[in-house]
């Protein structure tokens, strides 16, 4: 009697053990279960806030460092395996004569639209031609020394008519903007406004008290915002004050912030323009504080 009781705890304590080695061989490892894929959009800024000496640089060192997080993402999850995206896009400037769609081209790259067998050698292939490509690119960009030869940047021209489309369902969406923070035109009748909301920076100028934030506030003052209906992290890299009143750095802060938050973005993180170092060291620490 006791020895078939015995068999049948150990039949029992069998078919446990043999569940659970069942089950944790199907089990997916946590570490594939939480992977999110990765779509790095570069946002650039070719008004006159390249002629500021070190931006072109600084701009260049910036967008290889993100090439860099994307590689590592890539490699996290096995190259084969990835479906990570890296996009570069040059923000609408008019009257410029850049080939934007063949630089946007060159300076992007899919993974998930790449076989398995070329995944690799893309990536490399990617790697050794980005220097030579910025390069050229940044060149072009160049129209001389004086500010009246660029047009102003349409900042909210492209958050509302292209951005949804380069942002990824399913993805981990960064929007890493180069800019100077402001929102030009060469005219500023071509800017929008609805109430005390506009598409253009040009309202900064009559928040020049020392209490601009109470008066900003008080009068809804902002940019018009986006439903971008993705989720977003933002990063504002390389803001930089065209004026010498003490608070014009703070309100550019101010106001992006603002405007992300109402356009509904996970994250808003801001840059100032310093030495490319520092940003670089900056950029890539933000980049890790967010994926977490």
């Amino acid at each position: 009697m006791t020895k078939i009781k015995l068999t049948y705890k150990t039949i029992i304590t069998l078919m446990i053990g043999i569940s659970l080695l069942t089950g944790s061989c199907t089990q997916q490892n946590p570490e594939t279960e939480l992977y999110r894929p990765v779509n790095y959009i570069v946002l650039l800024d070719l008004s006159d806030r390249i002629l500021v000496r070190h931006v072109t640089e600084t701009d260049q060192l910036l967008i290889q460092t993100v090439f860099q997080s994307f590689v590592g993402c890539v490699r996290q999850n096995l190259t084969v395996r990835s479906v990570d995206k890296l996009k570069v896009r040059i923000m609408p400037q008019k009257g410029s004569t850049l080939d934007l769609y063949s630089y946007e081209n060159r300076l992007s790259i899919d993974m998930s639209a790449l076989d398995v067998s070329m995944k690799n050698n893309a990536l490399v292939n990617f790697d050794k031609q980005l220097a030579t490509s910025l390069a050229s690119l940044y060149r072009e960009a160049y129209q001389g020394p004086a500010t009246g030869n660029y047009f102003g940047c349409d900042i909210w021209k492209y958050f509302n008519e292209q951005l949804r489309t380069d942002l990824e369902h399913g993805y981990i969406n960064y929007v890493i903007i180069l800019t100077d923070g402001y929102f030009d035109f060469e005219n500023s009748a071509h800017a929008l406004r609805k109430g005390n909301r506009f598409t253009s920076s040009d309202f900064y100028a009559g928040l020049s008290s020392l209490d601009w934030q109470v008066a900003a506030a008080e009068r809804d003052f902002g940019l018009i915002p986006i439903d971008l209906k993705q989720p977003v992290h933002c990063l504002v890299c390389g803001l930089n004050s065209k004026k010498e009143q003490l608070t014009e750095l703070e309100k550019l802060g101010y106001f992006w912030k603002k405007w992300m938050l109402e356009s509904h973005a996970d994250t808003c993180i801001l840059i100032p323009f310093s030495s490319s170092e520092k940003m670089k060291h900056e950029l890539v620490k933000q980049i890790k504080t967010v994926k977490k």
